[in-house]
């Protein structure tokens, strides 16, 4: 939907009249950003580092800033892990810290707590920001086969940028 904005503006001096109208169209909704995503094996060990490497492409012709954490990669996206059966992989506790939810446990006499610190970082037009995760740090992943895709919001006009989709083996 094409939203129009009109301005009119009516001048009148002496005898002459002036009349203005002025259109301006809303921001393209066209992401400048791109996220691609790449798993570093396929397989991997259960309990051992599930790392996925995380591209961040600027693709407008402009030069972007995003807000970055300076530290490990899940701070900056979303990330959705999901088993053969389209079902959400069990959470760490790590994972409800970074969130802000409640990740202490009854039977632990310590509370996890997560502090984050942001800043901006600039990329250039055709530029790349490169992070990585490691999802053994916000899932229990069990034997099997999952799915994984990202999620980061554009923060000027903020659509959902989503990343492509991988999907890697936990092995026993």
């Amino acid at each position: 939907m094409r939203v129009w904005l009109s301005l009119i503006l009516l001048l009148h001096t002496g005898t002459s009249s002036l009349i203005v109208l002025a259109q301006t169209t809303p921001k393209s909704t066209k992401t400048p950003f791109s996220v691609t995503i790449s798993a570093t094996q396929t397989v991997m060990k259960a309990g051992a580092e599930v790392r996925i490497n995380v591209v961040l492409t600027n693709i407008s012709d402009r030069e972007i800033y995003i807000n970055v954490s300076g530290g490990p990669g899940e701070l900056d996206y979303t990330v959705s892990v999901l088993d053969r059966s389209g079902h959400e992989a069990p959470e760490t506790k790590y994972l409800r810290a970074l969130r802000g939810e409640d990740a202490s446990d009854p039977g632990e006499t310590t509370t996890l707590v997560v502090a984050r610190s942001f800043g901006l970082r600039d990329v250039k037009p055709g530029e790349t920001f490169r992070s990585s995760i490691d999802l053994g740090k916000l899932y229990d992943l069990q034997p099997g086969k999952y799915t994984i895709q990202l999620e980061r919001i554009e923060e000027e006009t903020h659509p959902v940028v989503k990343s492509n989709t991988i999907t890697v083996t936990v092995a026993p």
